[in-house]
């Protein structure tokens, strides 16, 4: 095995001993030898107690200070995050980030211990939310106004869901339950003048036991995302019909649209895009929806997690976009197409510009 010569010993040897043990990463002419690849780790691999990642603590999918293995793109649902483009932070980290089709948001793991994203303090943009709250309240936070219709309801908090509002709608034909943020706050133009560009998120489970089409007339529609100028239009006619809209969309109505999967449908005010996003809508199942428009931009990205099922799914838009200088509203809502109420529940519907007045 290749050495170092032992000082005041190695008597005649030294240069021989030297010269072998620089030759094991060295060329005859200085140059270092190239690493054969199975010594090179792969930090993108899955690793085990029994086959550890060796590398410099920092990397991505290093080992930690403390041992711990952190895998690079591992999903973070006890921390209340998902998608295979989130990263675990190492051990000795509390920063990381998570991908929207591509877009990438900073993250923190909060004081308490749930994953979060570090967003820009109040006063540096438009924020708005609504929140449940209690009885037929829902609390709005930030900036603009909320506004909602149906029968607000509020169910016993669990422990896997937290404190959550239900909405249903009338038990009548064409009735629609909404919740709307920001009363139209939200555009994509970006100038010297005004906000531009939009960030937008909402947590809904849906706990009927069907919402699908029976037969003549009947059915529902749901939606969740950004309109225009009305919301009535949009939960109206499948895929918006003639509204500006960038949303998540689940129909199934009989002589119509027949979802299995959710929708992620652009419309301009004069046609549709519709892109399935693969991710089955479930009943019974708790979703995060997540959109990003660049402003002035030209795509709007968006993310859908099954965080019942732990399953994630993503792309981006670039057709029949709502045009640039469109005020849009976000929201979440369905509509019910007969004499049957539908109901959703929410945790949180929110948006956010990237710039203020």
């Amino acid at each position: 095995m290749s050495r170092l010569p032992t000082p005041g010993g190695d008597s005649g040897n030294w240069g021989v001993i030297l010269n072998d043990y620089l030759g094991v990463a060295h060329e005859s002419n200085g140059a270092l030898k190239p690493i054969a690849s199975s010594k090179v780790t792969d930090f993108n691999a899955a690793a085990s107690a029994a086959s550890p990642v060796q590398s410099v603590d920092g990397q991505m999918g290093a080992v930690s200070l403390t041992g711990t293995y952190e895998p690079a793109g591992a999903v973070v649902a006890a921390q209340g995050l998902l998608g295979t483009t989130a990263t675990v932070p190492p051990a000795n980290s509390r920063l990381f980030e998570a991908s929207t089709a591509g877009r990438a948001m900073a993250w923190r793991i909060g004081q308490t211990g749930p994953a979060e994203p570090l967003g820009r303090p109040l006063w540096a943009g438009v924020h708005c939310m609504a929140a449940p709250d209690s009885g037929a309240t829902i609390r709005a936070n930030g900036s603009g106004s909320v506004t909602s219709a149906g029968t607000v309801t509020h169910p016993t908090a669990s422990a896997s869901r937290g404190l959550h509002a239900q909405v249903a709608t009338a038990a009548t034909a064409a009735a629609v339950a909404y919740v709307a943020v920001g009363g139209s706050l939200f555009i994509r133009r970006s100038d010297a003048m005004t906000r531009g560009g939009w960030f937008a998120t909402a947590r809904l489970y849906f706990p009927d036991a069907n919402y699908n089409e029976t037969g003549a007339t009947s059915g529902s529609r749901i939606a969740v995302g950004f309109y225009g100028t009305s919301l009535a239009t949009m939960l109206g006619a499948d895929r918006g019909g003639t509204q500006a809209l960038s949303a998540f969309m689940r129909t199934h109505v009989n002589g119509g649209a027949q979802d299995a999967n959710w929708q992620f449908v652009t419309n301009d005010g004069t046609s549709a895009t519709t892109a399935d996003t693969t991710m089955p809508f479930t009943l019974q199942h708790e979703y995060d929806f997540w959109q990003w428009a660049p402003a002035g931009g030209s795509s709007i990205m968006w993310r859908i997690d099954d965080l019942t099922a732990g399953t994630t799914a993503s792309g981006v838009a670039t057709q029949t976009l709502p045009v640039l200088t469109k005020l849009m509203t976000s929201m979440a809502g369905i509509s019910t197409i007969d004499a049957t109420a539908r109901t959703f529940q929410f945790t949180h519907v929110y948006g956010e510009s990237d710039k203020a007045i």
